[in-house]
C-alpha cells in the first residue's frame, strides 16, 4: 500500500501461505493481497490511458496551431499583389534617383548628391515598413499565452497591409476606431488573422459590385469589445448563413479560396471567449461582427 501511494505503481504482494494450515487471518490477508494486485493494475492502466488522452490533446493542439499557421501564410498570398504594388513605387523612385544621382557625382555637385541619399533612405524605410507590416501576419504568437492588446492597433496593423491590397481591386476603404476601448488579453498574431480573413471575404464578395466599399470599425457593446467588417455586396443566401463556419464550405468559384477563412475567424473567436455574428440580407452587403470579452469604458 505504501508502494502504491508513492507512486510505484508496479509493486505487486506474493500470493501464497507458508503455514501448513492456514487459518481464516491467512486467508484474508491473501486476499487483500489479491486486492491490492488488481488495485495495482488498475492504477496502472488508468495513468497509461490518462498519458495517452494527454498526448491526443498535445497533438490536437499542434494540428490546430499548424492549420491556423497555415492559412495565415495562404491569407498572405492573397495580399501579395497590394504589397507588390506597395513596393513597386519606392522600388522604382530609387532607381530614377540612382540616374540622376550618377549625373550630381559626375558634376560633383554635392549638394544634390546629399539630397539624392536622403530620398533614397527615404524610399527605403518605406519599403522596409511594408515588408515589416506583412511579416508581423506571418510570425507565430508566443504560446505562452496572452497580451494586453489594444485591438485599434490591430486594426491599424491589419489595414497598413490590407488597404492597399483592396485599393489595387478598385475597392474603397473606411477605418472608424473607437477611442474608448481599453486593452483586452489576446494574441496579436491571431486577431490580425481575424481582421485579414474578414477583409479578404469582403473583397472577394465585392467583385461585380459597382463602387464598392468596405467599413472596418472598433465598437464598445456592453461588456464587450468588438471588430466589424461591413461590406455594400450583394449579401449570403439566408441558406449559407447557417454553414459559413462550416470548415471547407465556400460560395466561391474553384480555386479561390480554401474554404477554411470563416472557420479559422470561428475558431479563434471561440478560444478568446468571444461570439461571432453575421448580418445580412441580400442585395444590402453582409456585416461581421466580432465580440471579445474584457471591454470597460475608459
Amino acid at each position: 500500500m505504501r508502494d502504491l501511494a508513492q507512486g510505484r505503481l508496479n509493486a505487486r504482494v506474493r500470493r501464497g501461505c507458508s503455514c501448513s494450515t492456514p487459518d481464516a487471518l491467512h486467508e484474508d490477508l491473501n486476499n487483500i493481497g489479491v486486492a491490492l494486485n488488481t488495485l495495482g493494475e488498475e492504477l496502472q492502466a488508468t495513468v497509461v490511458s490518462r498519458d495517452e488522452y494527454e498526448r491526443a490533446l498535445r497533438e490536437l493542439a499542434q494540428a490546430q496551431a499548424q492549420l491556423v499557421h497555415a492559412a495565415k501564410l495562404a491569407a498572405i498570398g492573397q495580399l501579395a499583389a497590394g504589397v507588390a504594388h506597395e513596393l513597386n513605387q519606392p522600388l522604382q523612385i530609387i532607381a530614377l534617383t540612382i540616374d540622376e544621382m550618377r549625373d550630381a557625382v559626375l558634376a560633383q555637385d554635392q549638394q544634390d548628391i546629399l539630397e539624392f541619399i536622403d530620398l533614397i533612405e527615404t524610399q527605403v524605410t518605406r519599403g522596409g515598413a511594408v515588408v515589416g507590416r506583412l511579416l508581423t501576419f506571418s510570425r507565430k504568437d508566443d504560446s505562452s499565452g496572452s497580451a494586453l492588446i489594444n485591438i485599434n492597433d490591430v486594426v491599424s496593423k491589419a489595414m497598413g497591409v490590407l488597404r492597399a491590397q483592396c485599393a489595387s481591386s478598385g475597392i474603397g476603404i473606411e477605418v472608424q476606431l473607437d477611442p474608448n476601448i481599453s486593452p483586452i488579453p489576446c494574441k496579436t498574431g491571431e486577431l490580425l488573422q481575424v481582421v485579414a480573413n474578414l477583409v479578404i471575404n469582403a473583397r472577394d464578395a465585392l467583385e461585380r459590385t459597382p463602387d464598392p466599399l468596405i467599413r472596418v470599425q472598433t465598437f464598445v457593446e456592453d461588456e464587450a469589445i468588438g471588430i466589424e467588417v461591413a461590406d455594400n455586396g450583394p449579401g449570403i443566401p439566408a441558406a449559407d448563413l447557417e454553414r459559413i463556419f462550416e470548415p471547407f464550405y465556400t460560395t466561391k468559384s474553384i480555386g479561390v479560396g480554401t474554404g477554411l477563412g470563416l472557420s479559422i475567424v470561428h475558431g479563434i473567436v471561440d478560444r478568446h471567449g468571444g461570439v461571432i455574428e453575421v448580418l445580412s440580407e441580400l442585395g444590402l452587403g453582409a456585416r461581421i461582427r466580432v465580440k471579445l470579452p474584457g471591454a470597460r469604458r475608459s
